[in-house]
């Protein structure tokens, strides 16, 4: 459905408000009946000015509107019905179709309706006068004014939806309903003001027949019943009258009228209506007020269903005193439950009342849709409290009013089933958001002006509640003892005192409320729950550390939401991350004496050990012990009937114990696995039993804790936690060993379990159900069903040669009188059949027991319907004969190569013949919802795509057709589309025609929303020729590969893949005939539903290409002109021998330059217009050719130069290939970027591609407009989002950054280059040519020198004098005549061949322009001797040349760029060497003026020209800060230092700055880029080989290469001999490896005389080739079966070791020694004394 228009949904300045509303409709019934009516509007004006009322309305057709009784103007524009595309034969107009259903939706802002207000009304609202308010202000006081809309509806197609009898459907009960077919439904059936936020009171009055078939009409409302009466003038027909006095928006209300039984599900929850009397006994019911003033509650169903409603209803009534006793009063005087079919959602709340689907309601032998019945119902219930009374204050708190809702009615679902179904439902939907909250967005986000998108709602609806359960226990953590119990009360009082205004919530308030009543701190909780998205994955194990009699738990949290956005920022663009969580956790561990003792840990950080306190001296129980038979003693005394026996076993198993199991011989025979003695030794050395982390669930988050399986044996059989044991079943599942089976098959067996953890124990065994344990899982479920659910079969009618899986099973007769047993039963058959073997094939007695439970079920005996049961036992039948690929084989196998599938023809056949039975059963005797027959489609669906059945249309046919359930019709066209595509041209043309014409708005919504699902479906499958399954594969392959190498890579594959699939799409399925018709048909059609249209320009988009749209052209392209004399005449252009003097360059200029001579610039020719004056008559002279000018390019039309062009084109394509980018390349689309109001909060647009148009058309004049572009870009992201932590905005900020950077270094190799240039130009000799005047050489003119910069550098140096530059002499009068006339607009630039250091004559008398006043004299500058008393001499005593001012310093090479040498390199392996570095720049004398900040009291000026300042001292605290994470950052601070130096452009600190440049450059930069061990990654890596010395599974690879060579020579023919690997060449590489205390001595690299594959530069290093070797060894053992193990055996202790050894590293140096913390702080104190006594060195 398309996204709901803001301009509908959020308050707007309307200048009036809504008091009251009449509605007055008379309904009709029956197919084609016009609804008709009138509404009465009160407003209240709030605007003085008000001429025109704007309300809301479609698909009314209004008749006549009065306003106060005088007739008004009105103009009703309704675009949206009826819209359609320019040519109904053209699918690739479908874009515009697009584009005006968003204007459309975007232009009701006013409201489609306008009512003129009568002058009569107009000149009340003129007289009317202020009226003083209490506070001291004034408010207008006006006259409250009415309106009246007489209006009908003919065949409404939203709002009202309308159910009849068809030749279908005969059984069908007339009846007709408010519906939410679309976002804006309200307006589709009243006129209104179709806000959220505009709440008024309510008067409805309903006209109905009397009768309709026999059968009383009944009409349910919003609002109290007041009465129901005979129409005046017609006898059969009556009239309902309502009445909402709670002020209600219109969305939340409602009607329906019908032939409706009417239930009173109060006291004796019996119907109270009964053949024709069934409305006036409704009125009874509903206007009874008894003495305890209950809640009146009321259902109404359709005639046939009242017998379900008592077993389906009953909780409501739970429901009601539960939330009124707890949260407080119900806010509305009745609640009225309506049941209706056909709907397009099961529940629509409304003040009040709900409308359910009927499907809903069910028999007292149903027990599936019990539960869901029950939780719809309780939920709908409690939105009346917070969801209809109150709402939300902005779209943004949408999360908050839902969540609201749902967790008062998880309260209720823990009060009804039970804390442990409560608590294992919350650990399941923690685990659901875990998944889920990748790259989705935060709950809360701020500034939202749009309601979430209806595929956002489900995610919303499951992490608010949770989230508010967290909140509430760390409120009760924090000393509120009820948390959410004391704040919701509080604020439903709000609400009923009028303290929430307009009954709204929003997030700041209630966080509010929250705060006062707790009094804790929530602002770290809020960010990162509520405006942050993602949840933490935490990874624990933990150490018994002997000595310190402490258990070293290591904590390790990651963020999946963040790696996320990180690597896909283009997909996690609304996304707001969060990298680091934060809190406490609540840390549980169960220690030997059985005591749990809990302990507070505190995360701040992504990886820390904690040491937590040991606390008891005992060990566990061993069973050999004395302890262990006392308890094995106490269990039997507590079978036979021993209280204080069973007391004090409980405190050992809590009462979860197995007396069968105690038998040995029934061990035997359950092939029970016990401990070994190796097992017990380990055992009984753990300190602890096992350890809980988040016991109190106050985290969403994913736990994976490390622990052995003795542990979370001792957790599943002594926790009573219901969270616990489906942790144990989980850790256990993982661990597939006969230990881990038995005890999973002892869960089962007890029924003390909670009946979901023994489920879950079901699914557990299929891991434990493999070949390398015999299949035990799988033994242990057959004997778990066989038990349970199966008649026993003496021994001596067995087989005794048969297999210990060929076990007879006859079921018994169904008893579903248990529902846990019932629901364990389901699950068992479920796990039994997943059971593969290895060759992904299900085992044949397996599928002979599924076939004989559907042969043999009884259900004569059973008092509940078995229609769930069946259906799941097809569907597993369906599951065990699909085989999957299988990983040991590398794929499919086939059924030839496979034993265990010899039989699978004959009970094939068996199970084909067992489904058509049940298929044909079910349509004589139909199961409840058809669940049977939507099995059997699911069945044969299975076998058509595994190719076992050929495809059978007319099967999957019959069952769409009108009148079928619903669900199964849907089911049906869905298999049509997955197995026959839209390629089968009659099937198009059946399903776009039931697309146009089927009489059921879900089944339309559905198909529609399924034909672009299949379409995904086919391309996957590679029914489309472009993207087969193996290229699929290939792009996986690709992406698994690059996943963190080369991510741009991976996309642009994705991305060709998905343009070659959607050319295929196109071309097979788009230039279809069938599809076209169909498609325009189903578009265009008359009643099409909203949300099927979206659905359909959806799969456009995929079929067809659109249409070229026209766009707006860019400004008019800029031409430039130019006339150019054909020659130039000059006698005087050559030099006296003749040749030429110069070179000639001719460049463009603007015409608007003036023609002065002052402004002119020097060294330029100007050519006049043809009609320049005549010449006086001269000597001929040979005739200077000048070069036909270059045409201008297009880019540089508004005088740019090329300097600024290249500068601009550069950064262009930076910007654009930045990670931040993507949404900033293109202009911002409202309709693709889902921002409708983005052309009217942003006046200016910009986005990159623009900016290059500009660019390349010349729009730009210089590099500084190109800038403000782009700052306007960052400046537009910013205001649409104003948010900080909105994704968006932190995109612009993060470009912006880099953009800055980039330009700083643009402009400083620019200002550098024109220093350069005008440095060249003091040599160059300029003439000045003209048409009239005839220079000599002596003219030539030489401009003046730049200035050097009057400041001085700050430094405690006394000044000394600098040359300055000569005044220029005045200009000749010659001179300044040729440059009268105006010039043509060229430039002609002629350089000398020879310089100015060669005539000096030259120099000497060149003439400058008099209106150029020479330069004043630079201010000394700094001398470095230090003294105060230094000389200075005079400005004219200081005159020197040009050239002599530039060679007072040499330049040195600066030498290679360092920020490409290190451009994302880390930091942290360089920092010692980094440290040192400093420290050898410090030692360099020229650094003096570098080491501190530059004080503004010494260098006036310096912060004005330098706007990013930075020195040695400075850049030192910041590495110790740890705020340099690469290289290239700190590189780009350490050159900073000495660009500051040529921006200030002292002579003096330039020259030291080539000195310091030169040094960092090239020395200190090439030793600090070394990467070296650590000294404690070094030792590290000794002693881990010196562990792997020890093992014996190492023992393989300590053999050396020489030695294997030696006994097998031709290894080095399958391993290259530079590849191979052991771990004594591993070893001595690591000895050999130089640290960082070689590299801060100062020592040359490595590489300059040794061999760099000698030694380690990293721990990286050491796993490749660790990894290298086992790969070698792998590769050299193919088929060694043997060795192969003892490889695998071998990596597993290395992967151990290692990531130990990593995690030590990590978290610092051990505790011995000088480790451990206060090792930590020694080395800082000590780093920070070499920091001290560097400065002061630098200092002296």
């Amino acid at each position: 459905m398309a996204a709901p228009s803001s301009s509908t949904l959020t308050p707007s300045p309307r200048g009036f408000t809504v008091s009251h509303q009449k509605v007055a409709l008379e309904l009709g019934l029956d197919d084609g009946a016009i609804l008709g009516g009138y509404t009465d509007i009160t407003i209240i004006p709030t605007d003085r000015n008000l001429r025109t009322v704007y309300l809301n309305s479609r698909q009314c057709r209004i008749s006549a509107v009065t306003c106060s009784g005088h007739k008004a103007d009105f103009a009703l524009r309704d675009d949206l019905t009826g819209v359609g595309i320019a040519d109904s034969r053209d699918v690739h107009l479908f874009p515009s179709l697009k584009r005006k259903l968003y204007a459309f939706a975007s232009d009701g802002q006013g409201g489609e309706l306008s009512i003129a207000l009568p002058a009569e009304v107009q000149s009340s609202l003129t007289g009317t006068i202020d009226a003083p308010t209490p506070g001291g202000g004034s408010t207008l006081d006006l006259a409250p004014i009415n309106l009246r809309i007489h209006y009908t509806l003919h065949d409404p197609i939203d709002g009202i939806h309308r159910v009849t009898p068809s030749a279908e459907a005969p059984w069908r009960q007339a009846h007709l309903y408010t519906s939410p077919t679309c976002f804006d439904f309200s307006r589709c059936w009243v006129p209104c003001v179709d806000s959220l936020w505009e709440r008024n009171t309510w008067e409805f009055e309903f006209v109905v027949p009397a009768k309709k078939d026999g059968q009383e009409v009944v009409v349910a409302c919003a609002g109290d019943l007041v009465e129901r009466v005979t129409h005046p003038h017609h006898s059969g027909k009556v009239i309902y009258s309502f009445v909402q006095a709670a002020p209600t928006s219109v969305h939340h209300i409602a009607f329906a009228a019908g032939c409706f039984e009417v239930i009173d599900l109060g006291a004796a929850t019996k119907p109270v209506t009964t053949g024709s009397s069934g409305g006036r006994k409704a009125v009874a019911a509903a206007t009874a007020v008894d003495d305890a003033s209950e809640v009146q509650l009321l259902a109404f169903c359709l005639p046939g269903r009242e017998a379900d409603v008592p077993s389906s209803c009953r909780v409501v009534r739970q429901a009601l005193d539960f939330y009124s006793r707890e949260f407080g009063s119900y806010p509305f005087g009745s609640y009225k439950l309506i049941f209706v079919e056909d709907t397009v959602t099961d529940v629509h709340n409304a003040a009040s009342m709900g409308v359910f689907s009927s499907d809903l309601l069910h028999p007292a032998s149903v027990i599936d849709q019990a539960l869901e019945t029950r939780q719809h119902l309780s939920h709908a219930l409690a939105t009346q409290w917070v969801g209809i009374n109150i709402i939300q204050r902005t779209w943004s708190d949408t999360w908050l009013i839902n969540g609201l809702n749902l967790y008062i009615a998880g309260l209720f679902w823990r009060r009804l089933m039970g804390n442990n179904e409560y608590r294992f439902r919350l650990r399941k939907d923690c685990d659901r958001v875990c998944a889920w909250d990748i790259g989705m967005p935060p709950l809360c986000q701020t500034g939202a002006i749009e309601p979430p998108d209806a595929s956002l709602l489900p995610f919303i609806n499951l992490k608010a509640p949770l989230v508010l359960h967290i909140l509430d226990r760390r409120l009760c953590k924090a000393g509120a003892s009820l948390g959410l119990g004391r704040v919701i009360p509080k604020v439903f009082l709000q609400a009923i005192t009028g303290e929430l205004p307009n009954n709204s919530l929003s997030t700041s308030s209630f966080l509010r409320t929250c705060r006062k009543v707790s009094g804790v701190d929530l602002r770290i909780f809020v960010d990162q729950w509520i405006y942050g998205s993602g949840c933490p994955r935490f990874f624990i194990n933990s150490h018994f550390n002997r000595k310190k009699l402490t258990i070293e738990i290591h904590v390790r949290q990651e963020s999946p939401s963040w790696q996320f956005a990180q690597y896909r920022p283009e997909l996690a663009a609304g996304s707001n991350p969060v990298k680091l969580f934060d809190g406490q956790m609540t840390i549980r561990i169960h220690e030997a004496d059985g005591r749990p003792y809990e302990h507070v840990l505190d995360i701040r950080q992504p990886q820390k050990r904690f040491d937590v306190p040991f606390n008891t001296k005992y060990k566990r129980v061993r069973r050999n012990t004395k302890r262990f038979q006392a308890r094995q003693a106490a269990a039997v005394a507590a079978a036979e009937g021993d209280r204080d026996a069973a007391e004090a076993i409980g405190m050992i198993d809590l009462g979860f114990s197995l007396a069968l199991w105690e038998n040995e011989e029934q061990r035997e025979t359950w092939k029970v696995a016990d401990w070994t003695e190796d097992d017990e030794d380990i055992m009984s050395q753990a300190a602890y039993e096992w350890i809980r982390m988040d016991s109190e669930f106050e985290w969403i988050a994913s736990l994976h804790v490390d622990q052995p399986d003795f542990m979370w044996v001792s957790q599943l059989q002594r926790d009573r936690d219901v969270v616990a044991q489906l942790q144990a079943v989980q850790a256990l599942a993982q661990m597939p060993n006969a230990i881990s089976s038995s005890m999973l098959t002892r869960t089962v067996l007890v029924h003390k379990y909670f009946y979901r953890i023994r489920t879950e124990a079901c699914h557990a065994l299929v891991n434990c159900a493999i070949p390398q344990l015999g299949y035990l899982g799988l033994f242990h479920l057959l004997m778990l069903f066989r038990t349970s659910f199966c008649i026993d079969v003496p021994a001596d009618k067995t087989d005794a040669g048969s297999g210990a899986l060929d076990m007879v099973c006859i079921p018994r007769a169904n008893d579903f009188s248990d529902p846990a047993e019932y629901f364990v039963k389901r699950a068992m058959v479920h796990a039994i059949s997943r059971v593969r073997n290895e060759r992904g094939r299900t085992l044949p007695q397996v599928k002979r027991l599924l076939v004989n439970l559907l042969r043999y079920n009884d259900n004569s005996t059973n008092r509940f319907a078995d229609d769930h049961y069946v259906a799941g036992l097809i569907s597993t039948l369906a599951s065990a004969f699909v085989p999957v690929e299988s990983p040991a084989f590398g794929g499919f196998v086939p059924a030839n190569e496979d034993p265990d599938a010899r039989d699978d023809t004959v009970l094939f056949e068996s199970s084909c013949a067992e489904v058509a039975r049940l298929q044909e059963l079910d349509k004589l005797v139909p199961s409840f919802h058809n669940v049977v027959s939507l099995a059997c489609l699911d069945w044969h669906a299975a076998m058509v795509l595994s190719q076992q059945l050929p495809l059978d249309l007319a099967l999957f046919l019959s069952y769409t057709q009108q009148g079928s359930f619903t669900p199964l019709r849907i089911a049906a066209l869905n298999h049509l589309l997955i197995l026959s595509g839209l390629k089968h041209r009659v099937v198009v043309r059946y399903l776009f025609s039931v697309l146009q014409t089927d009489e059921s708005r879900l089944v339309k919504r559905s198909l529609a929303k399924a034909i672009c699902e299949g379409l995904a479906i086919a391309v996957a499958l590679g029914d489309v020729s472009g993207s087969s399954s193996s290229s699929s594969r290939t792009g996986d392959t690709l992406l698994e590969e690059s996943y963190g190498s080369d991510a741009q890579a991976a996309d642009r594959a994705r991305e060709k893949e998905m343009e070659g699939a959607l050319r295929s799409l196109r071309r097979e399925v788009g230039r279809s005939a069938a599809v076209r018709e169909g498609f325009l048909g189903a578009l265009l059609a008359a009643d099409v539903d909203s949300e099927e249209r979206w659905a359909l320009i959806k799969l456009a988009e995929l079929l067809f290409k659109p249409a070229e749209e026209q766009e707006l052209p860019l400004e008019q392209e800029l031409k430039v002109r130019a006339r150019v004399a054909p020659a130039v005449t000059n006698n005087d252009t050559n030099n006296e021998d003749g040749a030429p003097s110069a070179v000639s360059k001719i460049k463009l200029v603007s015409r608007t330059e003036p023609a002065s001579p002052a402004a002119a610039t020097p060294a330029r020719v100007a050519f006049e217009e043809a009609d320049l004056p005549a010449e006086p008559a001269r000597k001929p002279a040979p005739t200077l050719k000048v070069k036909k000018p270059k045409p201008v390019a297009q880019a540089q039309a508004a005088g740019m130069t090329h300097a600024d062009l290249t500068a601009c084109r550069n950064a262009l394509k930076k910007l654009q290939t930045n990670k931040n980018a993507p949404l900033f390349v293109n202009p911002v689309d409202p309709v693709r970027d889902g921002a409708p109001d983005y052309h009217k909060v942003i006046r200016d647009p910009m986005d990159l591609s623009t900016m290059g148009n500009k660019l390349e058309a010349g729009l730009y004049a210089d590099r500084f407009a190109f800038e403000k572009d782009f700052e306007l870009l960052v400046r537009n992201a910013k205001t649409y989002t104003p948010d900080p932590r909105a994704f968006v905005w932190k995109a612009a900020d993060a470009l912006e950054k880099s953009f800055q950077a980039l330009w700083a270094r643009t402009n400083k190799t620019l200002e550098q280059a024109a220093a350069k240039a005008r440095g060249e130009a003091q040599e160059t000799t300029p003439i000045e040519v003209s048409a009239s005047a005839t220079p000599s050489a002596g003219d030539t003119m030489a401009p003046p020198p730049v200035p050097a910069r009057s400041t001085a550098i700050a430094s405690p140096i006394a000044p000394v004098a600098v040359a300055s530059p000569a005044p220029a002499p005045a200009p000749s009068s010659s001179a300044a005549a040729t440059s009268t006339p105006k010039p043509l607009g060229l430039k002609l630039k002629l350089k000398s061949k020879s310089s100015a250091a060669d005539s000096p004559s030259a120099a000497s008398s060149s003439p400058a322009p008099a209106e150029k006043k020479a330069p004043p004299a630079p201010r000394p500058v700094a001398q470095l001797n230090g003294s105060d008393n230094a000389n200075v001499s005079s400005p004219a005593a200081a005159t020197s040349s040009p050239a002599s001012t530039s060679s007072s310093y040499t330049p040195i090479d600066p030498g290679p760029d360092p920020i490409p040498l290190s451009l994302n390199e880390p930091l942290r392996p360089h920092l010692k060497q980094c440290r040192t570095l400093l420290a050898n720049l410090r030692k360099i004398p020229e650094s003096i003026l570098f080491v501190s900040p530059v004080d503004a009291a010494i260098a006036p000026g310096y912060y004005d020209v330098v706007h990013h300042p930075m020195d040695l001292s400075t850049i030192e605290t910041m590495l110790n800060d740890g705020q340099y994470k690469t290289m290239d950052a700190f590189a780009r601070d350490v050159e900073q230092v000495w660009s500051n130096a040529y921006i200030y452009a002292d002579l003096t600190a330039v020259s030291y700055a080539e000195v310091l440049r030169a040094a960092f450059r090239k020395r200190e930069w090439p030793r600090a880029l070394i990467r070296r061990l650590d000294y404690a990654e070094k030792r590290a890596l000794q002693g881990l080989m010196g562990k792997m010395k020890t093992r014996a599974e190492a023992g393989l690879f300590w053999q050396s290469v020489a030695d294997i060579v030696a006994v097998l020579p031709h290894y080095f023919d399958v391993v290259p001999r530079e590849k191979a690997r052991d771990l004594g060449m591993i070893s001595e590489k690591i000895k050999a490896s130089p640290t960082l205390s070689a590299a801060s001595s100062g020592d040359a690299a490595p590489a300059d005389g040794a061999n760099a594959s000698a030694y380690y530069t990293g721990v990286a290093d050491v796993a490749a080739d660790v990894a290298l070797m086992l790969s070698n060894a792998r590769g050299f053992n193919v088929g060694n079966e043997a060795v192969l193990g003892m490889v695998d055996e071998f990596e597993k202790t290395w992967n151990r070791e290692w990531k130990s050894t990593m995690a030590q590293l990590e978290a610092g140096p051990s505790a011995s020694g000088t480790g451990g913390a206060g090792g930590n702080k020694k080395r800082k104190e000590e780093r920070a004394d070499s920091a001290g006594a560097a400065g002061k060195k630098a200092k002296s």
